[in-house]
């Protein structure tokens, strides 16, 4: 039982929590980035497709 407590514990602790915004055209990306968010418009997938 103690160690099912530590490994609960263990995973609360190591959760991260990222959020992100994915669309066609971003305006002021850097602006979202420097707040935390995870920031993608279709520039920057060109040429991975």
């Amino acid at each position: 039982m103690d160690r099912l407590i530590w490994e609960i514990l263990f995973n609360m602790l190591s959760i991260h929590e990222y959020f992100g915004i994915i669309a066609k055209k971003i305006e002021g990306k850097e602006k979202f980035k420097r707040n935390g968010c995870v920031v993608f418009d279709l520039d920057d997938f060109n040429g991975i497709c």
